[in-house]
């Protein structure tokens, strides 16, 4: 995680670190294991019909996310909060990711959940026909303009608008790394708009966040927003790596 810190270092020590959240569970509520009962459920839950609290992190999530947060948590940066979305798999992440920088650090960071980093909540019925079409290419598409049906709560650009001024507000008025735990939609807008200067309407349908993977973001001395993509490991990567990783297929 050299470059990270170094990075993060360059710019003042200001910067947000979002990331999306980690595997989670969600294959418990299927008991028939049947495809046409997982995309009913995928749609169940992107429409909140069922809490966001049963679908927290799997085993395998929470191991990976607190030994993200103690590499994080041996660095020599200050970090200044941990912040989850209000949704279950977002805030459980965001909890990990504190406990683990609480390991080496004997105290734990500044933690609460932000309803600016919640995923858009999605109608049931167009969920399910647009999961069945296009899988998570649905989401850019969205973005793009093509599926004005799909979310019921926000548009694309009310989205990227409050996740944006979200962003840029804590750069502005926080000292140290910020560390935000999203999902699919929000960190996708991030990466797309800050790593490959797309813009909506323009989205790339072959690009997906993966877990625990996400963007590093710092104010430039031109008073522009950049964004480094890292993963779970706090490895800055080239952008190319981001492309179509194998496990995208798995939910929001």
């Amino acid at each position: 995680m050299r470059r990270f810190i170094e990075i993060v270092k360059k710019y003042g020590g200001k910067a947000v670190a979002l990331l999306r959240h980690a595997k989670y569970l969600i294959q418990h509520e299927n008991c028939r294991g049947d495809k046409a009962a997982e995309n009913l459920l995928y749609a169940a839950n992107y429409a909140e019909l069922d809490p966001s609290f049963q679908f927290l992190l799997s085993h395998e999530g929470c191991t990976t996310t607190w030994r993200q947060g103690k590499l994080l948590g041996r660095s020599d940066l200050p970090i200044a909060a941990v912040i989850g979305s209000e949704q279950g798999r977002g805030w459980h992440t965001a909890l990990c990711l504190a406990e683990g920088i609480a390991g080496p650090r004997k105290r734990w960071p500044l933690y609460f959940p932000h309803a600016c980093l919640n995923y858009p909540v999605y109608n049931f019925f167009e969920a399910q026909i647009q999961r069945e079409r296009y899988g998570d290419c649905m989401v850019p598409r969205w973005f793009n303009g093509e599926l004005p049906g799909l979310v019921r709560d926000t548009t694309p650009r009310a989205l990227r608008g409050r996740l944006m001024g979200f962003i840029e507000d804590t750069l502005e008025r926080t000292d140290g790394l910020v560390v935000m735990s999203s999902h699919f939609e929000p960190c996708l807008c991030v990466a797309n708009e800050l790593v490959y200067g797309e813009s909506l309407g323009n989205y790339s349908l072959e690009r997906f966040p993966n877990y625990n993977h996400g963007t590093l973001i710092v104010r430039t001395s031109e008073g522009q927003l950049q964004g480094f993509p890292f993963n779970e490991r706090w490895e800055i990567l080239e952008p190319v790596e981001l492309r179509n990783l194998p496990d995208h297929l798995t939910g929001h």
